[in-house]
């Protein structure tokens, strides 16, 4: 269908052109015809073979590759067990990783069957419900307070109309929808108030539309079409491509440097292999992919405990080094609902010659006295939302205004149905946009009859002449007036909506004796001016202290809305973001700067107002450039882009599902606090994954420098390839695994979040990582020597170097369990998967020591006690080296 801009196109030219029938609809036939035509009302995701896919993404992995080519190696050598040992780590890996993003990828799933909506339309001249997904251009559907829409519609008639759109403009304030057509020139298509747009929600009313799009012609659509999959890489997949580039390197040189000297001295060409395979299979950590992926998986799910669905594994990660957060402000930092914040009056008000903001610690209204119970009395029985009884809970209905004022009323216990019986209405005149007030008259015994008035503040204070003081009747002079309409305008810079209440004593027993026709449209003069009621959009509980813990880890939080300036400020201002007196940035001076003025503004700036979805993206574009990891939340489908292209996209649960599809992150609660807790959780996986590799990489490097100096010396190899797979995959296997339930150390979340933005395999880590390779592998190389001095036969030596490599191994795991603080003061208790780990490693080497098949298979000989003893004592003393070797490197400083 091409495309129309149907909110300018007259109703009968809409009729003509989608061939349908505004009164009966289309018939069954013409709308099963037409669903063939367009395809059903969903966003089309691209057909793959999930399981296929998934497969493919795990075995994509670098270190894969290497685990790969050593097991085709160990095949080519007829080394049969070696090959079939790496195969079986090969399918675990794949395994795990298939595992854990199934998971996610279901919980996603159900999420989505979870928003599922249904439409209410004419068909055949008779009123159906269906799903929406069956939904046809030219169908003519009903909207009526509290459903969601269903397609992009064009009105055909409309009452009292209110829709809310914060899922495409992000303005939480509904808009009115009318019929009338707009010419093209007064509005953008976004905005024609005839059009209403699929997934916005009808807030009240209700209206006859006509389908004009649907699936991925929709608005909804041609977002989700922009979308394309995000190519560039975490960080976390650069450090592991890098580490894996850098040990394939480390092979090639090794076995190179290896291979000219076995030539000098005469080797056989399959020795030669051998110790190629052997060193290969030392230099790489066969254990990384599964304690990779266990690491991540076991982060998502500590997320998801806390109400964070992370999508990916790999995010979970990119989550420690998050350098800026771009945050909305509606349904994040604030609740999205209107509240009332306080009753104000106008004898508190003259009263106070400082009016002093209350902040939010005044987390839920309190009314001080009478006069502010009677004023939101006087709101409640001038509201014409009502209270719905279902199963003894209560429901509020009405407009978001006039049902905050009737929720406060019941929490106070001023229920509208008591006060009615008390001052039974005589007559009631609703709110509307264009009198902008709504008026009840009633009759109180002994009186004459009394009118309620509530409205735009401006509008009640233009026709009242008189202020209720000190429990007296007061003429309203032209400087209480002042002090009244400043008030109205601070508040307005706190970002609040206020709703004057007015009352006054009548003659007539109805509005229509003494406003009638076009007159209703009128307030009467002489108004008694009572006070303000004041709402506002509440500040979402532990924003704040949230923001300060992220503040303090050095991370930037920057506020991006859609809302208006002075909103923006006051709730920036609340909640820790904006500085007093800093300036709100504005959408329009931000347009059409080249990166470096934008960038600029943005290092010296942290609120922005009237942001477009597109500044959004160019925003994240612009400092992921200058070296930032950025997350960004967003919940309407135009944050999708923006939510796409940042580092981390962190969608609202209660969003839509474009902006979920677009996320690597879903706040099911919505609560920003989330995104602080999932980096706390980002940061204990990075350190943990370090340990991982100082562990595997340490230990696998001290072999290569055992083999290499037997080779030099002559000496037959130390260790064979079946034996150094048996410490790699199953003695350190276990203890690396262990590492990803290691407990976030007590500092985690006071570093500085630019001391993270380092690979995994940082300078220090390298230079750790290497110490201890030389020291230890220095050790075996002097161990292994003092046996082939004495004479040992080769079974016994390589069998007693089996078990000082599985030894070490053992005692080293403990020293990294934190790499800030010595071994002693260590609580080697904080995580008992580490220790069960521990029991499992040495029953594991037990077992290799003394079960005969076990040991036939990895040419062991049987030892003697006194040998036992020996190998701890080595691996007591390496570990003290170690411990020494740590504090050099890291000393008492907590920097990776």
């Amino acid at each position: 269908m091409t495309h129309v801009q149907w909110g300018n196109v007259p109703l009968a030219v809409v009729e003509k052109k989608l061939e349908t029938d505004f009164s009966g609809g289309l018939s069954a036939s013409e709308a099963k015809r037409r669903l063939s035509q367009y395809g059903k009302n969903v966003l089309e995701k691209k057909r793959r073979f999930r399981l296929l896919f998934l497969f493919l993404k795990q075995v994509k992995s670098p270190l894969v590759y290497i685990l790969l080519a050593a097991g085709v190696g160990t095949f080519v050598l007829g080394e049969y067990t070696d090959a079939a040992v790496i195969s079986i780590a090969l399918a675990v890996n794949v395994g795990v990783g298939l595992l854990q993003e199934g998971r996610a990828s279901r919980a996603f799933e159900s999420l989505r069957a979870a928003q599922k909506t249904r439409a209410r339309l004419i068909r055949g001249g008779k009123t159906r419900e269906l799903d929406a997904e069956e939904l046809v251009p030219g169908d003519v559907v009903l909207l009526a307070a509290g459903m969601r829409v269903p397609a992009d519609v064009r009105l055909i008639s409309a009452t009292g109309l209110r829709v809310n759109e914060a899922v495409l403009s992000g303005e939480w304030v509904g808009v009115v929808k009318e019929a009338e057509t707009v010419s093209k020139e007064k509005v953008s298509e976004i905005e024609q108030p005839s059009m209403v747009w699929m997934g916005t929600l009808v807030e009240e009313g209700f209206g006859r539309a006509v389908v004009v799009a649907t699936g991925e012609q929709t608005q909804f659509g041609v977002i989700a079409r922009a979308l394309e999959e995000r190519e560039d890489k975490t960080p976390l997949e650069r450090s592991i491509i890098q580490l894996a580039q850098f040990l394939a390197l480390a092979i090639l040189v090794i076995v190179a440097l290896i291979g000219v000297a076995g030539v000098f001295r005469g080797e056989s060409l399959f020795d030669m292999l051998l110790v190629a395979v052997a060193v290969a299979v030392a230099v790489t950590p066969e254990g990384l992919p599964a304690a990779l992926t266990v690491t991540l998986a076991v982060g998502m799910e500590a997320i998801l405990k806390k109400k964070g669905l992370v999508r990916n594994l790999l995010a979970a990660e990119t989550l420690g080094g998050t350098t800026i957060i771009l945050t909305d402000k509606t349904g994040t930092l604030t609740e999205a609902k209107m509240d009332v914040a306080r009753v104000i009056t106008v004898a508190s008000l003259l009263n106070t010659q400082e009016n002093k903001e209350e902040g939010i610690e005044k987390a839920r209204l309190h009314l001080g006295n009478d006069d502010e119970r009677a004023i939101l009395a006087m709101g409640v029985m001038a509201s014409d939302a009502f209270i719905e009884w279902r199963d003894g809970a209560s429901v509020v209905r009405g407009r978001p205004i006039e049902r905050a004022i009737i929720s406060a009323g019941l929490t106070h216990g001023l229920v509208k149905n008591v006060l009615l019986e008390q001052m039974p209405q005589v007559d009631f005149i609703s709110f509307s946009s264009d009198r902008q007030f709504a008026a009840s008259l009633h009759y109180e015994a002994g009186r004459k009859r009394r009118m309620f008035v509530i409205g735009a503040p401006e509008h009640l204070l233009g026709h009242s002449s008189f202020i209720l003081r000190q429990g007296e009747q007061r003429y309203l002079d032209e400087e209480d007036r002042m002090r009244l309409q400043r008030f109205q305008h601070d508040e307005g810079g706190r970002g609040s909506r206020l709703v004057a209440v007015s009352f006054k004593d009548v003659e007539f027993s109805s509005f229509s004796k003494e406003i009638t026709g076009d007159d209703r449209e009128l307030l009467p003069e002489a108004l008694v001016f009572g006070g303000f009621i004041v709402l506002r959009d509440p500040i979402r509980r532990g924003v704040k202290k949230a923001i300060q813990i992220a503040q303090r880890a050095g991370i930037e939080v920057k506020m991006l809305t859609g809302d208006y300036p002075t909103t923006a400020a006051w709730v920036a201002e609340e909640v820790g973001i904006k500085a007093k007196g800093e300036k709100v940035i504005l959408g329009k001076e931000i347009e059409g700067l080249s990166d470096a003025e934008l960038l600029s503004v943005l290092k010296r700036s942290s609120t922005f107002a009237r942001i477009p979805p597109h500044l959004k993206q160019n925003i994240a574009r612009v400092l992921k450039l200058d070296k930032e990891v950025i997350a960004m939340t967003g919940d309407g489908v135009n944050d999708a882009p923006a939510l796409k292209s940042a580092d981390i996209g962190v969608a609202l649960g209660s969003g839509t599902e474009v902006a979920k599809e677009a996320s690597d992150l879903i706040l099911l609660n919505d609560g920003f606090d989330v995104i602080v807790v999932a980096i706390k959780e980002g940061r204990r996986i990075l350190d943990n994954l370090r340990k991982i590799v100082a562990y595997l990489l340490s230990t696998g490097f001290s072999e290569v420098i055992v083999i290499g100096g037997a080779l030099l010396f002559g000496a037959p190899l130390p260790l064979l390839p079946a034996q150094i797979l048996w410490v790699n995959l199953i003695e350190e296997g276990f203890m690396s695994i262990a590492f990803a339930f290691e407990p976030a150390e007590k500092d985690v979340m006071a570093r500085k979040a630019r001391a993270l933005q380092k690979k995994v395999l940082s300078p220090r880590l390298r230079q750790f990582i290497i110490l201890i390779a030389v020291v230890t592998g220095m050790f075996l190389i002097m161990l292994y020597a003092a046996l082939r001095a004495f004479e040992v036969p080769l079974g016994e030596a390589r069998t007693i170097m089996f078990i000082a490599l599985a030894v070490d191994s053992i005692f080293f795991s403990l020293s990294l369990k934190d790499l800030g603080i010595p071994l002693w003061r260590i609580n080697i208790f904080s995580n008992k998967y580490l220790l069960f780990a521990l029991g499992t490693s040495t029953i594991a080497l037990f077992a290799a020591l003394t079960w005969e098949p076990l040991r036939t298979l990895l040419s062991l000989e049987p030892l003697s006690f006194s040998f036992f003893g020996m190998v701890a004592i080595f691996g007591l003393v390496n570990l003290y080296i170690i411990e020494g070797a740590k504090y050099l490197v890291f000393g008492k400083e907590k920097t990776r």
